[in-house]
């Protein structure tokens, strides 16, 4: 990559600089040498890894999972009583449907519905 893109040489404005650190490549275009280095020099990687390492935050575990299973609860709550809801409202639906377009199937149940036949 260093010779095909010609990383750290000089080109004018069509300049390219660069540094790896760690698995992360960081390329600078179009900048001169001195912004350049300042620019790579600001970016840092550290990799820290620690199993006993302290939760950061200030809730016990215990409140956590208690808010988590309410929230569960909560979500169940409400998506029993949108279910609830559109039941309602399909049945309301039916009944308009019957008073005002009696002519619709959506309106007339199966059984009150009149077939007739003409047949000569």
């Amino acid at each position: 990559m260093r010779k095909s893109l010609r990383v750290g040489q000089d080109r004018g404005p069509q300049s390219v600089y660069g540094k790896q650190k760690g698995s992360f490549v960081i390329l600078t275009l179009n900048a001169d040498s001195k912004t350049a280095g300042r620019l790579l020099g600001q970016f840092s990687v550290s990799q820290h890894i620690s199993w006993d390492q302290k939760y950061p935050g200030s809730k016990p575990v215990v409140w956590q999972m208690l808010q988590l299973v309410i929230a569960n609860f909560l979500l169940a709550f409400i998506l029993a009583g949108l279910a609830v809801l559109g039941g309602i409202l399909i049945a309301l639906s039916r009944r308009v449907a019957g008073k005002w377009l009696p002519d619709w199937e959506w309106g007339n149940p199966d059984g009150e519905t009149l077939t007739t036949l003409k047949l000569r």
